[in-house]
């Protein structure tokens, strides 16, 4: 995908709609919820959940709209991590982050940053086809670039994660 041009966007755009839809995507907005209340508290550096941008892309000239599940920079190490959060591990997530949001960080931050993708997951399942190599982190502040990496939170753990902190 040929960026053309892309800007954080404020707010959100106004197509977007306010229902939560089924079960399932509560629950996964539910873990998300969770999952970015952990990582705003465990990332060093500055993690920025939700952030909407807007891009133009190849001969097409409207404005489009995508949002990261979150942004983690590492000013220090000039890395950006494009974070994405699944209930489940799936091969949409590489789509998602590799073909859409990275380009966009990319066009917005520019050629000195290093980048790299994060998948946070609930279930990790290993027969899932994936479009490159798997990178598994423990620890989430030894992360490097270039690499799709997969981290799994429990929702349990998240859960007494929360009543703790």
């Amino acid at each position: 995908m040929g960026i053309n041009h892309a800007q954080v966007w404020m707010g959100s755009p106004p197509y977007v709609p306010t229902d939560r839809g089924n079960n399932a995507r509560a629950n996964g907005h539910r873990y998300e919820r969770k999952v970015v209340h952990y990582l705003d508290r465990e990332c060093i550096g500055w993690f920025m959940p939700a952030l909407w941008f807007r891009y133009t892309c190849g001969r097409f000239h409207r404005w489009r709209y995508c949002q990261v599940d979150g942004l983690w920079l590492q000013p220090t190490r000039k890395l950006a991590v494009v974070v994405e959060v699944k209930l489940r591990h799936t091969p949409d997530a590489w789509t998602q982050v590799r073909k859409l949001y990275e380009p966009v960080v990319k066009h917005i931050l520019g050629p000195t940053w290093d980048y790299t993708a994060l998948e946070v997951v609930n279930h990790y399942d290993p027969s899932t086809k994936f479009p490159e190599k798997l990178y598994f982190l423990d620890n989430l502040n030894k992360i490097t670039p270039s690499k799709f990496h997969v981290h799994i939170l429990r929702e349990g753990f998240l859960n007494e994660y929360r009543r703790v902190s």
